[in-house]
């Protein structure tokens, strides 16, 4: 079950991009989650914090980036486990009903990245 979290509170932990998924934050904003709008050192961005079960993610689109772009952002205690983030995003697609045919981009094209 999805959960909204409180943003500046996940975004004080260290945030890593794991997957691009092609929509844009309208999109999820339509779906009532309430959109942050903030900076960091990259950029303006808007953002979702959310929570799945256990999972806790964000969802950023930083100015600049298309417009029909969302990274999704998971915290660094996945570390490399590639396998473990895979399973998370395709997790997060499910409960956010996006087809994986939507995804641009996943760690597991760069993992060295």
């Amino acid at each position: 079950m999805l959960r909204p979290l409180n943003f500046g509170e996940l975004s004080k932990r260290d945030l890593i991009p794991q997957a691009i998924i092609d929509k844009p934050m309208s999109y999820f904003a339509k779906q009532g989650f309430a959109l942050v709008h903030d900076s960091d050192a990259l950029d303006s961005f808007e953002g979702i914090a959310l929570l799945l079960d256990d999972l806790p993610f964000a969802l950023i689109h930083h100015r600049g980036n298309p417009n029909n772009e969302t990274t999704v952002y998971l915290t660094r205690d996945f570390g490399h486990n590639i396998d473990k983030i895979s399973a998370s995003i395709r997790d997060i697609l499910v409960a956010l009903n996006i087809s994986s045919e939507s995804l641009i981009w996943e760690r597991r094209n760069d993992p060295d990245l």
